[in-house]
């Protein structure tokens, strides 16, 4: 039931060995390069659209605390492609930011309150919100 074997052949009955290819580029260097640029652009495309979703899950679980900020005189604005949206304005005249930050660390808030920089718990409401400020103030 084995098949028979088949005689050994050696690299001399293939193919001479010549001293210079024609050519160091042939379909499967190209095919390669190809498929990692391909891989490299999806991997960058899905990083995109897994930041823009959380952005539009960050606007919506805080958006009372959005509108707080918005009537308090900051600008709210996603961070570009990263996954927070982002509070800028003045308290007084130290700079504040506030960042609502998500993806794989999961969901919290950065404030940033002149060289003070704090890491919080989500916020959702405006009394989160003005808690947070006050603490921030606090912290002296």
């Amino acid at each position: 039931m084995n098949a028979p074997r088949q005689p050994m052949m050696y690299l001399q009955e293939n193919a001479p060995i010549t001293a210079s290819p024609e050519s160091y580029i042939d379909y499967s260097v190209t095919n390669s390069l190809l498929s990692g640029l391909l891989i490299a652009v999806l991997a960058a495309w899905a990083m995109v659209m897994f930041n823009r979703l959380w952005q539009s899950t960050l606007r919506s679980r805080a958006a009372p605390a959005l509108a707080h900020a918005q009537t308090r005189g900051m600008t709210v604005h996603p961070d570009g492609t990263r996954a927070r949206v982002v509070a800028e304005g003045s308290i007084g005249s130290e700079p504040i930011r506030i960042e609502w930050r998500g993806g794989v660390t999961g969901l919290h808030v950065i404030l940033l309150l002149g060289d003070r920089i704090l890491r919080l718990p989500f916020i959702e409401d405006p009394l989160a919100f003005e808690e947070a400020l006050l603490s921030a103030q606090s912290t002296d």
